[in-house]
C-alpha cells in the first residue's frame, strides 16, 4: 500500500490477482486497475510527485504506471526473485527496487537507464526510502539498516543490527 505526497491517490497490490489498484482519494472511485505482472504483486510505491507509481512482482520485474492514465510507461530491468521494496527520490528522477534476492538495483527513469546493482544486504530486502543529499535508506529481514549514497552506490552507514526485520522507518524532515 502507498499514498501520494498530495493525499490525491492510493495504490494497493491486489493479492491473488496479479494487479495493483488505484484509488482517486478525493473522488473515492477506482481510477485504474494495472498488472502485468507473472504472479502476484508484493510491492508498490507512488513516485512523490504523484506522476508515476510503480508495480513490483514475484516474477522479479517491476512496471512504472502513469497515475493520471493508468497506462505501462516502462519497465526496469529485472532481479532474479521477488521485488519486495520500491523507493522513489524526492526528485522523482530515481527509483530503487529491492528483491529477495538481497540486492537493490538503481534506476533513472527519465531516460529509463539502468545505473547499478548494489548488494549490501545480507538478507531480503524489505523497505526503501530516499533522504536527502543523494542518500537512501534501506532495511532488510534481518533486521540491518543500511544508508548509501545512491548516485555512487557507496555504503556511507551501516545501523546497529535490529532485534527483528525491518518492515517500515520515517524520517522527520525537520
Amino acid at each position: 500500500v502507498d499514498v501520494s505526497n498530495d493525499g490525491k491517490y492510493l495504490a494497493i497490490a491486489i493479492s491473488k490477482k496479479n494487479k495493483a489498484a488505484i484509488w482517486n482519494i478525493p473522488t473515492k472511485k477506482l481510477a485504474h486497475t494495472v498488472g502485468w505482472h507473472k504472479g502476484e504483486i508484493e510491492s508498490v510505491a507512488i513516485e512523490p510527485k504523484s506522476n508515476y507509481m510503480a508495480t513490483g512482482g514475484m516474477d522479479g520485474r517491476t512496471h512504472i504506471w502513469n497515475l493520471e492514465t493508468g497506462k505501462m510507461v516502462g519497465s526496469l530491468a529485472p532481479h532474479a526473485d521477488y521485488v519486495t521494496a520500491i523507493g522513489f527520490s524526492q526528485n522523482g528522477l530515481w527509483c530503487a527496487t529491492g528483491s529477495y534476492d538481497k540486492s537493490i538495483s538503481i534506476t533513472n527513469i527519465s531516460s529509463m537507464q539502468f545505473a547499478y546493482k548494489m548488494r549490501i544486504h545480507s538478507a531480503m530486502i524489505t523497505k526503501i526510502k530516499f533522504i536527502s543529499n543523494f542518500r537512501m535508506i534501506s532495511g532488510d529481514k534481518e533486521g540491518n539498516l543500511v544508508c548509501s549514497d545512491y548516485t555512487k552506490g557507496k555504503v556511507i552507514k551501516r545501523f546497529p543490527k535490529l532485534p527483528d526485520m525491518v518492515v517500515d522507518f520515517c524520517f522527520d524532515t525537520q
